[in-house]
């Protein structure tokens, strides 16, 4: 026997497969009624065939009179079909034919199995890349990064975050959102998380000898299948709020004075 799996558009150098990729023929053979539609052909006898001379001639040429064209499904359409010719008329039993269309079926589910652990691992690959190229970010930040689950538990701490709060990232994974940020403004943070959700606020930071100072932060929100997640860009304006406290007293001593 013979056997070769006919993709639409590619070509063979196999005479009989050949003759499936010519416009002149593809309308009615065997191979391409399998492809779009009537699902598994047989014919048991080439030379009664009266349509598709030329594919006939070709197939009896290279000693072939029974054919058998299954269907192999590697999405949802019919991607491409297994040719399986024979030397004698009537080769194929039914026993034979549902054999074959369980193999065609069996080769269709390992291409898509493959197609499928293919698709997994890229989307994984980009998963783990993406996530080098976040931490490879906060790593690098002036600014502290903190990220939380839906239950305001710390799960992100950057270096920046360490050196402005006082926490190692040791310490603070796992901690709720409380430990630095006084708990009156982690419940707010908390009960308005969405009202924040891509703005810039200004709220009041707690370091771990547990002074406070003022800070501005981002809040954005993202998932991960079912997971709820929320990252904070944060900057300690201390300065800023100096410099406008100055700038306030000497408006107020210029007003007195003038």
């Amino acid at each position: 026997s013979t056997a070769g799996v006919v993709p639409r558009v590619t070509e063979f150098r196999h005479p009989v497969v050949e003759m499936f990729l010519t416009s002149e023929v593809m309308a009615d053979c065997p191979c391409n009624k399998a492809a779009f539609g009537d699902g598994t052909t047989v014919i048991t006898n080439i030379g009664t065939v009266t349509e598709c001379g030329r594919w006939c001639n070709a197939a009896r040429k290279n000693g072939c009179d029974t054919v058998i064209v299954l269907p192999l499904r590697f999405s949802e359409s019919v991607d491409a079909v297994l040719s399986i010719y024979a030397e004698d008329a009537g080769s194929f039993n039914d026993s034979e034919v549902e054999l074959l269309k369980e193999l065609a079926e069996d080769l269709s589910l390992g291409v898509r199995t493959i197609r499928d652990r293919i698709k997994r691992e890229a989307a994984e690959r980009q998963v783990r890349e993406s996530e080098l190229r976040f931490r490879s970010l906060t790593q690098t930040a002036n600014d502290a990064i903190i990220t939380t689950d839906g239950a305001a538990t710390i799960v992100g701490w950057n270096p920046a975050a360490e050196r402005m709060f006082g926490y190692t990232e040791a310490e603070a994974l796992g901690q709720p959102l409380s430990v630095p940020m006084p708990q009156r403004h982690a419940e707010e943070h908390l009960n308005g998380e969405r009202r924040v959700v891509g703005k810039t606020v200004e709220l009041v930071g707690w370091r771990k000898d547990t002074s406070e100072f003022p800070l501005e932060f981002s809040l954005a929100e993202w998932t991960v299948g079912e997971g709820r997640f929320f990252t904070a860009i944060v900057r300690d304006i201390s300065e800023r709020k100096n410099q406008e406290q100055k700038i306030t007293r000497l408006s107020r001593i210029h007003a007195v004075l003038s």
